[in-house]
């Protein structure tokens, strides 16, 4: 599971920035080597298939997309935003190569993507909603580890412990969901899954935080005022539970009628929209985040500082006098506000499920198990 992982990288991610963060790179360095050893040992070699590169395919497809992050990273920057030219030119430009990169597939040979794998319905379903689901739950990981470290004064290791229980969530949520796919339809068990992960989103936007102040006295107290046990641990538990109820299900059904000489385009596909729609998403909600920072870090820090002055011109030493607070103030204003808008993604997700998914569990698991409708491992 991809959110379990993305957990546990934090962790070692903090244990080793405890020593330098130049090291976190060389978490994957030992993973990748031991995949190179073992995966001949234990995997099946396939079927040997000539096939011709996609290259037009291949750089208007990626090229869209990374046209498309990095104008949503420019337009969250203060200094752009969307009505600058070059954000302007960055999204027209993506929009244009993905434009580009649908008509090659289309008439090339032997596509990166043949169209095909999205004509299904629920196929389509389970990609989209497998774009929009990674889109809020990365930002999740990125924003809370802001607001945990920054906010609330936690090291980069007990930051990474603080997500742990994450990973035990969805390892269990995902066995619970893997038993019932043999008696409950996808749509449901997904559409259950987003609900709670946007339920858990939301409990995210509810972190409570003081930006502002009536009293002198009271400026000390602006910024996060929350607590992991109350305020943290029970949304990091139901995100994680639904995450689970999402996962399951969604594979299945991402690769559920794809022929044999399609199965590796259409995994390949689902874990593609997974890493899109992460970028996509923690750009997206990055440009609401540093809006939301932006506009309350300049009328806290205004209206605290005429508090503090009685009115006065504020000098640069009265600025950094509590400039700390105000800060943290406006950290959890940007966050919560991201919180919000990801649940959103979410529960837009969880509609898209009900809504258009039709598979019935019969026949995932006469695809996955051909004549015995056993329960999926």
């Amino acid at each position: 599971m991809s959110g379990a992982g993305a957990a546990v990288g934090l962790i070692l991610g903090g244990w080793l920035t405890e020593y330098s963060w130049r090291l976190t790179f060389l978490i994957n360095v030992p993973i990748g080597i031991a995949a190179a050893v073992f995966a001949p040992m234990v995997l099946a070699e396939s079927k040997p298939r000539r096939m011709a590169l996609d290259l037009p395919g291949a750089f208007t497809g990626t090229g869209g997309l990374l046209a498309i992050v990095y104008g949503l990273t420019r337009a969250g920057d203060e200094r752009y935003g969307f009505d600058d030219v070059w954000t302007i030119i960055a999204l027209a430009t993506g929009v244009a190569l993905l434009v580009a990169f649908i008509v090659i597939e289309r008439v090339v040979a032997e596509p990166l993507l043949p169209l095909r794998i999205l004509a299904d319905r629920t196929r389509g379903v389970s990609f989209l909603v497998m774009m929009l689901v990674p889109a809020a739950m990365f930002a999740m990981f990125y924003f809370l580890s802001f607001v945990v470290q920054t906010g609330m004064g936690y090291s980069p290791l007990k930051t990474g412990f603080a997500f742990l229980p994450f990973t035990f969530g969805i390892v269990i949520s995902a066995g619970i969901a893997s038993n019932l796919m043999s008696r409950v339809d996808p749509r449901w068990l997904a559409g259950f899954g987003t609900t709670l992960a946007g339920v858990g989103l939301f409990g995210f936007s509810r972190l409570p935080y003081s930006d502002s102040a009536s009293t002198p006295d009271q400026l000390a107290g602006l910024g996060l005022d929350s607590s992991y046990t109350t305020n943290l641990l029970p949304w990091i538990v139901t995100m994680a539970f639904g995450m689970g109820f999402v996962f399951v299900p969604l594979t299945l059904t991402a690769v559920h009628g794809v022929s044999d000489n399609d199965q590796g385009i259409g995994s390949g596909v689902l874990n593609a929209m997974q890493q899109v729609g992460g970028s996509l998403g923690l750009a997206t909600l990055s440009a609401v985040f540093v809006s939301a920072f932006n506009d309350k870090l300049d009328s806290v820090t205004a209206a605290a500082a005429k508090l503090s002055t009685g009115g006065a011109a504020v000098t640069p030493d009265e600025r950094n006098a509590f400039g700390q607070a105000v800060y943290e103030a406006a950290l959890a204003f940007g966050s919560t506000r991201a919180f919000l808008v990801g649940a959103a993604m979410i529960w837009a997700g969880a509609l898209i499920t009900l809504l258009f998914m039709n598979v019935k569990h019969e026949e995932i698991n006469d695809s996955v198990l051909p004549g015995a409708p056993a329960e999926v491992d």
